[in-house]
């Protein structure tokens, strides 16, 4: 699928916040500010906003004002007790994990019990490790309401469950969740519009798991990725010697997604000859299998997504105009990562989770490299960067920008950026067309693995399949290098 499988800022760790990936909060409650100070410098590395208190009225009051989500108590706080803030913190924040650091064998075995009303515990002296492996695995579980500020607190708290880990925090995604929220319990067909590569199928998958029909079936095909010769017999199903190789009846992805959502990604590359017979299905819930002229029944929401400008292809005939007017009842834009960068911090960190490489970091300079690529295959391209990057960088524990893929290395810097005018774009990038881009991008894959194009296509997270069809249109069109 080409980009579409994304499955998307000032702070740098994902931390689940009700499925929402905001920074996350922890504070340090010690009497020893070396160990304080040991604690921030360890957390704030790996993107944690950190807070500290030297005894229990400072802790309480930090608790109040900082709100974390996370408190590191030391049992013992001088002459103080620590223990004896437990009651209270549950008491203000009854959603708030609580890990106690101890160096005594009965507090652990209490922790163990659940007696102690803590969450976990960490031995003295410190294992930094430990500590990492602690604070993430109990912020991964924590599901605290949507804090202020990040524009999704007027969601219901299902809603913000079902975002599971999505990535929603630049204005523009946080007003696409705000319509889906809206649209997703309605019947309504949506089209989702937007860059190869931006998590148009992710954003679909919302969509089904907000809707009524969330318990049923989620159907997906990708439109780019078939021949037109098996177009209609995915969608419709075909029954047995309707065409050589049909050797048994077969069930299409409209009969498959009956009571349930019918998801179309690339429906702008959807043969003109099958348009007619999908806007049938959707006025009246009626199709006909290939080779069968009996009249077969489905109803489901269809949900569809394109790159393409349809109202375009309209003018240049090569879509349906009465069925874009019955796919477009509710249009949603999904931006493109160039126009939310402040996401990319945090999307590399989720990348690095999700390999098994936590313990990774950015340079500066790859991190400003990062930032400053067009991205012509958005989220997706994202990802192999991230892969790629954490494979060669295991060893070393740091990104440095020589790991970076060389389409991103030998990017020319945005002339806008190092001059400070973010309004003007360079004339590279207003002159290119998406397909352009998404051309550039696959001829740069090429390069870099040296023409194999299974590895190529792994590379931009596409399928083999679907790489061969465009390097076919590509030399229809005269490119000599798809050849």
């Amino acid at each position: 699928m080409p980009y579409s499988q994304a499955g998307l800022f000032q702070p740098t760790f994902i931390g689940k916040l009700a499925g929402v990936e905001v920074q996350q909060k922890v504070l340090v409650i010690d009497d020893d500010k070396g160990q304080r100070h040991l604690l921030r410098t360890v957390l704030e590395k790996e993107g944690y906003e950190i807070a500290e208190a030297e005894d229990s009225r400072t802790g309480m009051e930090q608790l109040q004002s900082f709100q974390p989500d996370i408190v590191l108590l030391d049992v013992r706080l001088g002459t103080e007790d620590g223990m004896a803030l437990l009651p209270w913190i549950k008491e203000v924040n009854p959603s708030v994990k609580t890990v106690l650091m101890t160096a005594f064998a009965d507090v652990r075995d209490a922790v163990r019990a659940g007696r102690s009303g803590a969450s976990d515990y960490l031995p003295k002296p410190l294992d930094l490790a430990g500590l990492r492996a602690v604070v993430n695995r109990l912020l991964s579980e924590s599901t605290p309401m949507v804090k202020e500020g990040h524009g999704l607190h007027g969601l219901t708290a299902e809603t913000r469950r079902q975002l599971r880990g999505m990535v929603v925090q630049s204005p523009s995604t946080v007003q696409l969740v705000s319509e889906l929220n809206l649209v997703g319990p309605t019947e309504a067909t949506v089209l989702l519009c937007g860059e190869s590569g931006t998590g148009k199928e992710e954003f679909a998958q919302l969509i089904h798991r907000l809707s009524t029909r969330a318990n049923m079936p989620l159907v997906s095909i990708n439109c780019a990725a078939l021949p037109e010769s098996i177009v209609e017999s995915e969608l419709f199903g075909h029954v047995k010697g309707a065409f050589t190789g049909a050797i048994s009846d077969r069930i299409g992805c409209i009969e498959q997604a009956n009571g349930g959502t019918l998801f179309l990604d690339e429906i702008g590359e959807l043969p003109l000859s099958v348009q007619p017979k999908l806007l049938r299905v959707l006025e009246r819930g009626e199709f006909q299998r290939v080779g069968d002229g009996r009249i077969h029944k489905s109803q489901f929401r269809l949900i569809a997504a394109t790159h393409r400008n349809l109202p375009e292809m309209i003018q240049q005939q090569k879509f349906r105009d009465d069925l874009f007017y019955r796919v477009a009842v509710f249009e949603a834009t999904i931006p493109p990562l160039r126009d939310r960068t402040e996401e990319i911090d945090l999307l590399v960190t989720h990348f690095l989770e999700k390999l098994g490489h936590p313990e990774l970091t950015l340079s500066l300079e790859a991190k400003r490299m990062l930032q400053s690529y067009n991205w012509p295959g958005n989220v997706r391209e994202l990802r192999n960067a991230v892969e790629r990057a954490a494979i060669l960088a295991k060893s070393s524990g740091e990104i440095l920008k020589t790991h970076l893929p060389p389409s991103i290395q030998n990017m020319q810097r945005r002339d806008w950026e190092t001059q400070g005018t973010s309004t003007q774009l360079p004339p590279s990038v207003v002159d290119q067309t998406l397909d352009d881009m998404e051309r550039d991008a696959i001829r740069l894959a090429l390069e870099a693995e040296n023409g194999n194009r299974t590895r190529a296509a792994e590379r931009l997270g596409i399928s083999r399949r679907a790489l061969l069809y465009k390097l076919r249109r590509y030399r229809e069109e005269g490119a000599v290098w798809a050849r």
